[in-house]
């Protein structure tokens, strides 16, 4: 019953991490994110787009979690 509790308070905590985060950074981003993402996938480059996506997932945690 115990560990039961304290997933359920460590999922929670992260809905409130996540939540706080879009609260003070906002959604612009994330949406600027999801656009490049899919214009680079529909376009095809496969090596760019693995580059890129790389780089926008390390700097997405960065500036997300660092501020």
């Amino acid at each position: 019953m115990t560990a039961a509790l304290a997933v359920l308070a460590i999922l929670v905590a992260i809905v409130l991490i996540a939540w706080a985060r879009v609260e003070v950074h906002g959604t612009a981003d994330l949406e600027a994110l999801v656009e490049e993402h899919s214009t680079m996938s529909n376009a095809g480059e496969a090596g760019e787009a693995g580059a890129a996506e790389n780089e926008a997932a390390s700097s997405r945690w960065a500036t997300g979690f660092s501020h």
